[in-house]
């Protein structure tokens, strides 16, 4: 008996080892491959990234097109984003040109005066509602928008209750799905009735070298127009943007190399496109949301007002915000349904303790020091409890 229980657990060891050792392999392949592809010259004129698609293997899936998206998760269900060999649908991307991004008819002069963007962007659009800016199409920013679109990708393909809240485009909706969302914000708000609604009708992102900061967003308001709903009456309706922006710069330099340490330049920033990305998406989407939302959610609200009285977004009150939404995203991806699926062990290390332990929680106690209380009292957080429970968004709906 004694005998048969050591060979069964040689044998689970030389399984384990042989999976470790696979798994290796791969990820081996995997740098080997991407440091080809970004060590190759770049085409002149090449602006449809066909050069990446190329050096796509013929494994990846493409949304809907070869399989549906319930059958491209039980294929890989026991991979980690990070091992995913998803693709983007090709057939969606357009090069649409290089012009004045303040002249642009879809994002306008109101985005580019907003974000204080000026001269000539390239454009493209994948599909109707999804659009990339980039400043220059160098190999990098060429990979940053193919990582941008597939990390959408991702969401819409493992975690689709965070795309569909967070991100999906909806275009601009008739009245009777205005109204199906107007209920959905009345039961969201616990209340009899709701001010506006706000509908995330594009998904905008803007690649540049601006800014000190790897990553920021911004809900971008689209014109108000009254919409009849029934018995409801006339209600002001939005159709908005969710427009993130991201310095190519930072990221392929310092920002990514804060994140996946010990690595070079070059390896560190093909790590963060490869599943960095998705945390930054889900990230900068519950920015968004909060924004989005706030006149729904008394939480977002209480967030956004405490920031209001301490200077604003860009002053201390900024603090507060990032360190709940920090916190957020780390929850979501630690939680039993992600975890197995989940990030780099050292995006996790990073912004659980570079930035949410060693950053985040110092400023919001220092804050609430300062206010004898008022903070944590503003916030309901109640003492006595960690941050790391109390510092989180509530009622996010991501499993509807």
């Amino acid at each position: 008996m004694k005998r048969d229980l050591r060979i069964n657990s040689s044998l689970i060891l030389l399984f384990i080892c042989l999976q470790s050792s696979s798994l290796a392999f791969a990820e081996t392949n995997w740098l080997k491959r991407q440091r080809s592809l970004y060590d190759q010259p770049l085409s002149q004129g090449d602006t449809g990234l066909k050069w990446i698609r190329k050096s796509e293997g013929r494994g990846a899936l493409v949304t809907a097109r070869e399989q549906s998206p319930k059958k491209q998760i039980s294929l890989q269900k026991s991979l980690s984003i990070r091992d995913l060999d998803v693709s983007i649908d090709w057939t969606k991307l357009r090069y649409d040109g290089c012009h004045d991004i303040r002249k642009d008819k879809d994002f306008g002069a109101k985005g580019a005066s907003t974000l204080q963007l000026k001269s000539s962007y390239h454009r493209y659009s994948y599909g109707a509602n999804i659009l990339v800016f980039a400043k220059r199409l160098d190999i990098r920013d060429q990979l940053l928008i193919h990582a941008c679109l597939r990390g959408l990708q991702i969401l819409k393909l493992r975690y689709p209750a965070v795309y569909n809240d967070l991100y999906k485009p909806r275009g601009t909706l008739s009245s009777k799905q205005i109204q199906t969302q107007y209920k959905r914000d009345i039961e969201r708000s616990k209340s009899a009735k709701v001010p506006w609604v706000n509908i995330n009708s594009k998904v905008v992102f803007i690649i540049n070298n601006s800014g000190t900061e790897s990553a920021q967003s911004l809900y971008l308001l689209g014109p108000s127009k009254k919409v009849k709903l029934g018995k409801i009456g006339a209600v002001p309706v939005y159709h908005n943007s969710l427009v993130i922006t991201l310095n190519v710069a930072h990221l392929s330099h310092r920002g990514s190399q804060s994140v996946y340490t010990g690595m070079s330049q070059r390896d560190a920033f093909l790590y963060y496109i490869r599943d960095g990305i998705v945390e930054t998406l889900v990230h900068e989407g519950f920015h968004c949301l909060i924004s989005r939302d706030r006149h729904i959610n008394e939480q977002f609200n209480v967030i956004r007002g405490f920031q209001s009285s301490r200077g604003g977004f860009g002053k201390r009150g900024k603090s507060i915000e990032e360190a709940i939404v920090c916190n957020s995203s780390l929850r979501f991806f630690e939680s039993e349904a992600v975890k197995e699926t989940g990030l780099h062990k050292q995006v996790f290390d990073f912004y659980r303790k570079a930035m949410f332990e060693k950053i985040h929680i110092p400023r919001v106690q220092a804050m609430n020091k300062e206010s004898r209380g008022q903070v944590f009292k503003t916030l309901q957080i109640k003492v006595g409890k960690t941050l790391k429970e109390t510092l989180i968004l509530k009622r996010l709906y991501l499993e509807k």
